[in-house]
């Protein structure tokens, strides 16, 4: 009686095939990385974010105002799709870009992100942002009050005339 069910296993890849997927695949890793980091600048945040598996998801939480225990639903099947949408298209509204072309970051990150990154569209902050800057800025410089009139945004310091920032360009 033979009970060999024909379980092998043959590779068809070539091995230069195989070093090509390779390297384009770590080629597709770095350009990602490149451009979440250069949008985490643009926001605020520290580019190395982008590099800490778990904490670049909580950043990009943060950068989109959405509280932070979402970022287990990324660890949750079908809720991953419906948070990857709802984080991308939050974050094109965030740059000034519409619902549309946060669909598209979710489909073409290497294209529009890259867009997203390297252009001139700033972060519209929001007021819970500033309020959470303006905060750690006070515990972290007991220095920092409102009677020297620095940025809440920024921290720059600036006349007290100015109704806006000189270096960000927000209101005060």
């Amino acid at each position: 009686m033979n009970y060999n069910y024909g379980y092998e296993y043959y590779n068809d890849l070539d091995p230069a095939t195989f070093t090509a997927v390779v390297i384009i695949s770590l080629i597709a890793a770095i350009w990602y990385i490149v451009c979440l980091a250069k949008i985490y600048m643009k926001a605020g945040k520290p580019w190395w974010a982008a590099l800490v598996p778990v904490y670049n998801l909580i950043t990009l939480i943060e950068i989109v105002d959405l509280p932070t225990w979402n970022v287990a639903l990324f660890f949750i099947p079908f809720a991953n799709i419906y948070i990857t949408f709802k984080v991308y298209i939050e974050l094109a509204k965030k740059f000034g870009k519409s619902a549309g072309y946060g669909v598209g970051l979710a489909f073409l990150f290497p294209i529009l992100g890259a867009v997203l990154a390297f252009d001139n569209s700033k972060y519209e902050v929001s007021n819970n942002y500033q309020n959470n800057m303006w905060q750690n800025n006070t515990q972290q410089n007991p220095q920092f009050t409102q009677q020297e009139n620095y940025c809440p945004n920024c921290g720059a310091k600036s006349a007290i005339s100015n109704t806006f920032c000189p270096y960000c360009g927000s209101k005060k």
